[in-house]
C-alpha cells in the first residue's frame, strides 16, 4: 500500500502522516513509496492510540459541561431545570464536536467493503518429484506466481456484484519406467466480495527456483606398511674404511673422513682423534663379526659417535660387543639428541668379548639420534683401551 492511500483512509494530510513517521523512527521518504505491513500497522496503531486519548479528552468535556450547567441551574431553578439544562448542553456540544471514533479500518492486500474493489493473490504450485529404484539424484522445482493486489475503485453502493467462492484442483499422473514422474498442480481462488463489475488491470510476477540435491560419495582409503626391523647404524663393525688395507696382526689409524659413519674425539669432544681399527688376530684378539674391530683409545682417553635418522615413537634395539685390552676396561653408552645425550649404561668388561643389549623410545621431538660410547675407565691408560665391535641399532618402527 502507498503511503498517500493510507493517509486517506485514515483521513489525514500527508503532514500528520510524515510527523507520525518521525516518531516512529521508520524509513518512509515519499507519499509514493509502498509501505510494509509492519509499517502499515504501525502507523495505523499511533493514530488510533492518539484518538483515543482525545475520544477521552472530550467525554470528559462532556460530564464537566453537564454538570457545570446542571449545578449553576439547579442552584438558579431547581433540580427540574438544571437537569434538562445540562442534558442541553451536553447534546450541543456532543453534536457539533468533530468525529473522533477510535475505530480506524485500514485494508492490506485482502481486505474488501462495500467500497473497495480487491483482487487477491493467486498463488500456483508445481511440484515434480522423480524416483527410481537405484540411487538418483532428485530434482525439485517450484514455479510460484503471485498476483500482487489491484488497484482499489470506489463506486456507488447500488453497483455490487458477489462472486461466489471457487476452487480448482487439476493432478496429472504420468508413469515412466522404470522411473515415475508426478506432476501436481494446484491453483485455489479463494473468496472474493467486490463491489464493482470493472476488474483493473493486474500484474503477473512469475518466479522460477530450480533446486538440485546432488550426492557425493567419498571414500578414503588408509595403506598401513609395515617397515622391517632395520639396522640404521651405518658400518658397525668397521669393516669399511679409505685407504690400504690393513696387513695381517697389524692395526691402523685413519682419519674421521676415511671412516664412514663414525666420529672419533676426545673426552671432552672438542679435539678430534684418530680412529683406530685392528685387523682380526692382531695380538692375538679375533674380530666377532667380519675381519675388523675398533680400538676406543686410539691415541688418548676417547669418545666416538654416530648420527641416524629416526621418528619419534621409534622402538630401537641396540647391542655391541666389548672387550678388554690391558684388562678390566669400563665405557660408558648413551643414547639422545645431538649434544643432549642421556647414559644408558657403564658396561665393564675383561679379556673376553661380551654383549651388550637392550632398547629404547625416540622420544617426542628427536628426529637425529646421536649414539655415543665414552672411555669411563681402561687398565691400559691414555692410549690403551676398549675393543669394540659388531655395533648394531635396529629400528623396529
Amino acid at each position: 500500500m502507498k503511503l498517500y492511500i493510507l493517509a486517506d483512509r485514515l483521513n489525514k494530510s500527508l503532514d500528520e502522516v510524515f510527523k507520525a513517521i518521525e516518531k516512529l523512527n521508520l524509513n518512509i521518504k515519499s507519499p509514493e513509496q509502498n509501505l510494509t505491513h509492519e509499517e502499515v500497522m504501525e502507523i495505523t496503531k499511533y493514530f488510533a492510540e492518539k484518538r483515543r486519548f482525545l475520544f477521552f479528552i472530550l467525554l470528559w468535556g462532556y460530564i464537566l459541561s453537564f454538570l457545570s450547567a446542571f449545578s449553576f441551574l439547579f442552584k438558579k431553578r431547581g433540580y427540574f431545570y438544571g437537569v434538562c439544562t445540562g442534558v442541553t448542553v451536553f447534546t450541543f456540544v456532543a453534536i457539533n464536536a468533530p468525529n473522533q471514533s477510535n475505530e480506524i479500518a485500514v485494508t492490506d492486500t485482502t481486505t474488501t467493503s462495500t467500497t473497495t474493489t480487491t483482487v487477491p493473490s493467486t498463488n500456483v504450485e508445481t511440484s515434480i518429484f522423480i524416483t527410481d529404484d537405484t540411487p538418483t539424484t532428485t530434482t525439485t522445482t517450484t514455479t510460484t506466481t503471485t498476483v500482487p493486489p489491484s488497484t482499489t475503485t470506489t463506486v456507488p453502493p447500488t453497483t455490487t456484484t458477489t462472486v461466489p467462492p471457487s476452487t480448482t484442483t487439476t493432478t496429472t499422473t504420468t508413469t515412466v519406467p522404470p522411473s515415475t514422474t508426478t506432476t501436481t498442480t494446484t491453483t485455489t481462488v479463494p473468496p472474493t466480495t467486490t463491489t464493482t463489475t470493472t476488474v483493473p488491470p493486474t500484474t503477473t510476477t512469475t518466479t522460477t527456483t530450480t533446486t538440485t540435491t546432488t550426492t557425493t560419495t567419498t571414500t578414503t582409503t588408509t595403506t598401513t606398511t609395515t617397515l622391517a626391523p632395520t639396522d640404521i647404524l651405518v658400518n658397525g663393525s668397521f669393516e669399511n674404511y679409505d685407504g690400504n688395507s690393513i696387513a695381517n696382526n697389524s692395526a691402523v689409524q685413519f682419519s674421521n673422513s676415511s671412516v664412514s659413519g663414525w666420529t672419533n674425539q676426545s673426552l671432552d669432544e672438542t679435539v678430534s682423534r684418530p680412529i683406530e681399527i685392528w685387523e682380526s688376530g692382531h695380538r692375538g684378539v679375533s674380530s666377532v663379526e667380519g675381519t675388523h674391530h675398533l680400538e676406543l683409545n686410539s691415541t688418548n682417553l676417547s669418545s666416538i659417535y654416530q648420527d641416524v635418522s629416526v621418528s619419534p615413537g621409534d622402538e630401537i634395539s641396540w647391542s655391541f660387543w666389548h672387550r678388554g685390552r690391558s684388562g678390566t676396561d669400563t665405557v660408558g653408552f648413551y643414547l639422545g639428541a645431538p649434544g643432549s645425550e642421556a647414559e644408558i649404561g657403564q658396561y665393564s668388561t675383561g679379556f673376553s668379548w661380551t654383549e651388550y643389549s637392550g632398547s629404547y623410545t625416540v622420544p617426542s621431538g628427536v628426529t637425529t639420534l646421536r649414539v655415543r660410547f665414552k672411555d669411563i675407565n681402561s687398565a691400559g691408560k691414555n692410549s690403551l683401551g676398549h675393543l669394540m665391535d659388531d655395533i648394531k641399532l635396529i629400528n623396529n618402527y
